[in-house]
């Protein structure tokens, strides 16, 4: 009797377990391979199918405001944590200043635990003068394998 009530323990507490898993995983923003992802400063998105999670963890910008003589176009340099299968993995990825496009052209890419993340650019791109409803800072991201 002993035995069978302890097999009922494990066997509830193991299904709670992975529907606690996997609601956390449902609670974060999802996409997919090979689609464009907007990915804003301090968030993670979760590709499912993958079972893998990128977080935009910093960016350090330089890159020459809008409306300003420089004489270095500069560039945006974005962190990038990836996680699979509980391996932890950081990518450093730029995008040059004076580009706008989000084609690609502006960006790097990098590759970690197999996938390739390209980094089609960082907005919004910097103006001067610099107004308070400046909007939040996200990374356009393209992942695939």
């Amino acid at each position: 009797m002993k035995f069978l009530l302890y097999s009922f323990l494990l066997v509830f507490s193991i299904n709670s377990l992975d529907k606690c898993d996997r609601n956390n995983h449902e609670d974060q923003n999802s996409a997919n391979l090979n689609e464009t992802i907007d990915l804003p400063l301090n968030e993670s998105v979760f590709i499912k199918s993958e079972n893998l999670k990128i977080s935009f963890e910093s960016n350090a910008d330089s890159r020459c405001p809008t409306g300003v003589d420089c004489i270095h176009a500069g560039k945006v340099k974005v962190t990038l944590k990836l996680i699979k299968d509980e391996k932890e993995e950081v990518l450093e990825l730029t995008a040059k200043g004076l580009c706008h496009n989000d084609d690609g052209s502006c960006g790097s890419s990098g590759t970690v635990h197999g996938y390739t993340v390209k980094l089609l650019n960082v907005h919004p791109y910097p103006n001067e003068p610099k107004s308070n409803d400046q909007k939040p800072t996200y990374a356009k991201l393209i992942i695939s394998k």
